[in-house]
């Protein structure tokens, strides 16, 4: 073997530690005492290589899954707040905290190739209490206020919401946060809503004017 930066080594599979970051042509020779083949092979060493973790927050499930843009190094540490840990590659986090959290991570720990990233995002909307929506509507098809519908629930993608009336008789029902109710065939007065996202239930009063 010739490793290109003037060291050799006879034995059949060899490990080589470089000095330096660099391109190195790697030669091969192999004989069986008659017959020799030769084989090349550059090789390219930059222990300045950066990693770019990213996170992907749940916000309906209030946990935060971790990721890498682009190579995944060897291997790493995650640490969330100070306080939780791990090792895993791709981990997912429970939300602990409201406003600003931080995870600090570290790409390769311990050897020539580490590098260190922090992460920082703000997740006071995450606890918001209310949801955005009208509570009083009015369907008669003046083009104002005629549905009632919701905009967001804690940023969540999957919702179901439920209407009933006083007495406990469901109006409508739907798993589509994008749907909306449109008061047909109910009177006037006041009706209570009720919305699920994930582990996370919330009720309201809605009124309805003719």
């Amino acid at each position: 073997w010739s490793f290109g930066d003037g060291t050799t080594n006879t034995n059949s599979s060899p490990s080589h530690v470089y000095a330096s970051n660099g391109t190195y042509n790697v030669q091969l020779i192999a004989s069986d005492g008659t017959c020799f083949d030769t084989i090349n092979q550059f090789v390219v060493l930059d222990t300045n290589i950066h990693f770019f973790p990213t996170i992907e927050l749940d916000t309906c499930a209030k946990k935060i899954n971790c990721a890498w843009n682009g190579v995944a190094p060897d291997s790493c540490f995650w640490e969330y707040n100070n306080i939780i840990s791990t090792t895993l590659l791709h981990p997912s986090f429970a939300f602990n905290s409201n406003g600003l959290n931080i995870i600090h991570v570290i790409s390769n720990p311990g050897s020539n190739c580490s590098d260190t990233n922090q992460l920082v995002f703000d997740l006071t909307h995450i606890f918001e209490t209310q949801i955005n929506y009208s509570n009083t509507f009015s369907p008669n098809s003046d083009g104002i206020n005629d549905v009632l519908f919701l905009r967001d629930f804690h940023n969540c993608d999957a919702v179901e919401f439920t209407i009933y009336n006083r007495w406990g008789k469901e109006m409508f029902s739907s798993k589509n946060k994008n749907d909306f109710w449109d008061g047909k065939n109910a009177t006037e007065g006041t009706y209570f809503l009720i919305v699920k996202g994930g582990t996370t239930t919330k009720n309201y009063t809605i009124t309805l004017f003719r």
